[in-house]
């Protein structure tokens, strides 16, 4: 005959039912943390003077690592970009009219979120890039 086991302040007559013990008390605690962990969390945003939870957070995602701040843009429903972005036609004649203004391609790029190369396109296609002079 195999002696009772004890765990927990009780004594359980096999294995199975100690661990079937030993695994509720394991979720009780786990449900125990969570709970004590979202209360402290609240605290928090209080005295930070946060106006809500979602300012709270908001504020902290400025310190998340790059990767994280895709993830959550991902799993909150933003788009993410895939792939080449479409201009619409408004936005290539504010390009082509800063090219000609003079704006340099650098701070065109910048402004208008789009690539150096892609200004230097439209640069070519306006006739503002000066051909290479032939190698003699």
């Amino acid at each position: 005959m195999i002696p009772p086991i004890e765990s927990l302040g009780r004594q359980f007559d096999n294995e199975v039912e100690a661990l079937a013990a030993l695994e509720a008390e394991r979720a009780r605690l786990e449900a125990q943390r969570k709970f004590k962990e979202e209360e402290r969390f609240k605290q928090l945003y209080a005295e930070m003077k946060f106006g809500s939870m979602d300012e709270f957070i908001l504020r902290l995602a400025d310190f998340a690592s790059p990767a994280l701040r895709a993830k959550l843009k991902r799993e909150g429903g933003e788009a993410v970009r895939r792939g080449r972005g479409r201009l619409t036609d408004e936005q290539k004649a504010q390009i082509a009219s800063a090219l000609r203004a003079g704006e340099g391609g650098t701070a065109v790029a910048a402004r208008f979120g789009v690539s150096l190369p892609y200004v230097q396109g439209v640069k070519k296609q306006l006739g503002l890039v000066k051909p290479r002079a032939a190698k003699s």
